[in-house]
């Protein structure tokens, strides 16, 4: 066990960390680098302000995770639970989020280019102002999720569920939305020059003053 253990700025390399008790235990400003964490509790982790590189974390619950001005770099987080957290600005490069649970979190601001969510919930989750060039969301469930000014380009939705999506003043350009479920989507204003709707489910979609040009 490492309960409320205090391992402040430390470089924690090539380390396997299974069935482990990591509650309360201080990593703020730590490095970690090809950590595998797997079968651990993590309430209370304290990960602010600390640099985790190709990191994976899998079926955790990550609630009471602490995560301010961490930054995330080829994580792999599988089957993890961050429901209802608060991630402004959070900075995620290139990660995994597979069949995450995110429905409800407020991800305003962050950097989520290149990560994939395949399969993950972010129903009502709120998105606006994020920067998730070329991310994955295949198969994703974004019902009633808030994507307002996301810059959202060559990003991949297909087969997503955006039932009564807010994609308002969204860049779209390049996008793949094949057999996405729009069904009462907002994409007022939003730019999505040579998107991709082959097959998708646009029924009362609103398309207002949207840029559709291919």
């Amino acid at each position: 066990s490492l309960q409320d253990g205090i391992w402040s700025e430390t470089a924690l390399p090539l380390t396997v960390l299974v069935r482990c008790n990591l509650n309360g235990l201080m990593l703020d400003r730590a490095r970690l680098d090809r950590v595998v964490i797997t079968e651990s509790t993590l309430d209370r982790l304290d990960l602010r302000g600390a640099f985790l590189s190709q990191v994976t974390v899998m079926g955790a619950d990550l609630r009471q995770t602490l995560l301010d001005k961490t930054q995330l770099v080829q994580c792999v987080f599988t089957g993890c639970r961050l429901a209802g957290r608060q991630l402004r600005g959070l900075e995620l490069r290139q990660c995994q989020l597979i069949g995450a649970d995110l429905a409800g979190c407020d991800l305003r601001g962050a950097f989520l280019r290149g990560c994939n969510f395949k399969d993950s919930d972010l129903t009502g989750a709120c998105l606006d102002d994020v920067d998730a060039e070329n991310a994955l969301f295949v198969g994703a469930k974004l019902s009633g999720t808030q994507l307002r000014r996301a810059r959202l380009r060559q990003a991949i939705f297909q087969d997503a569920d955006l039932q009564r999506a807010d994609l308002s003043l969204a860049h779209l350009e390049q996008a793949i939305l094949i057999r996405a479920g729009c069904q009462a989507a907002r994409f007022v204003d939003s730019n999505l020059t040579y998107a991709d709707l082959s097959n998708a489910d646009l029924q009362e979609a609103d398309f207002s003053r949207a840029g559709l040009f291919r």
